[in-house]
């Protein structure tokens, strides 16, 4: 069987690479579920903090002095690129950092995630920092991240914190999206940022509309609260990535594994071709062969 032999051999090995393929499926399908979970019951708390932050700085009259608010010449862009810590997730880490790939050599880069990390080495960025999270994105995980951040803003080494992530829409969408996150200024404006990106409108949560009573002071609670509302909003965006990566991890997946199972199906079409071929030559010559033997 001249020829059958190597298709054996293929259709054995890309039998082994679709069972590969559709346990990592399983895998990515059974974290996705609990992402999306996550990251879809967690954002009404940013809205209302958001709400509650922007209701804050309207009452409060004065300027507010804190370095989360003070507007200042922008010398060095401070970027927090959110990629994957593993491949396999189609085109989303590349989508990802096209959107952030002007960012110019004023920048000063941290990451999260051993691919962000590679593009900004690539791309010869001063990195100040990278970071890893865990699938299962513990709260725990973001302090060393919102500290480094906040220290680096506070003591003036970059002078922005612009976040670009992969924003969750749905299983088969995850778009890029870039979110200036300090200084913080206008709040209605990134109350509806917030709401933009997440495809959701002012009718999907109820507002308050209770008199607040204000205690000790509107400043010192909007000092507080502003490094909460800092802190959440990083949290919500690593939801928003980790959902994203493993919706977009399961669908490549499942396209691979379809892959997988239409070349199976061709190359064992090809193989019963030659298979048949090979025998319908033997049959041939057998019956030649008696033929002479009979003459």
């Amino acid at each position: 069987m001249k020829g059958s032999k190597e298709i054996r051999q293929r259709i054995h090995a890309v039998a082994n690479t679709a069972k590969i393929t559709r346990a990592m499926q399983l895998v990515a399908s059974s974290k996705m579920k609990k992402a999306q979970d996550l990251a879809i019951h967690s954002r009404p708390y940013l809205f209302h903090l958001a709400e509650l932050v922007r209701c804050f700085s309207q009452a409060e009259k004065r300027d507010i002095q804190h370095p989360f608010f003070e507007k200042r010449e922008v010398v060095h862009r401070g970027i927090l690129l959110v990629g994957t810590e593993r491949g396999l997730c189609g085109a989303m880490n590349t989508n990802v950092f096209k959107e952030i790939a002007i960012a110019g050599s004023h920048a000063r880069w941290m990451t999260i995630g051993k691919k962000a990390a590679q593009y900004v080495s690539r791309c010869d960025g001063e990195l100040l920092a990278s970071f890893c999270v865990s699938d299962r994105v513990d709260f725990s995980e973001l302090r060393p991240i919102y500290e480094s951040l906040s220290r680096a803003y506070v003591q003036k080494t970059i002078d922005t914190v612009e976040v670009v992530f992969p924003a969750f829409i749905n299983t088969l969408v995850q778009i890029p999206v870039e979110r200036h996150v300090l200084p913080m200024s206008d709040f209605q404006s990134e109350f509806e940022s917030i709401l933009q990106y997440s495809k959701m409108s002012k009718e999907d949560f109820q507002s308050d509309p209770r008199e607040m009573i204000f205690e000790p002071s509107v400043a010192v609670l909007l000092e507080q609260l502003s490094q909460t509302f800092f802190q959440y909003h990083l949290y919500q965006i690593l939801l928003e990535a980790k959902a994203s990566e493993q919706s977009s991890r399961m669908v490549a997946m499942k396209t691979a594994t379809d892959n997988a199972e239409n070349l199976l199906k061709e190359l064992s079409l090809k193989y019963n071709k030659v298979r048949q071929s090979v025998i319908t030559n033997e049959i041939v010559e057998l019956s030649m062969s008696n033929t002479n033997v009979a003459e």
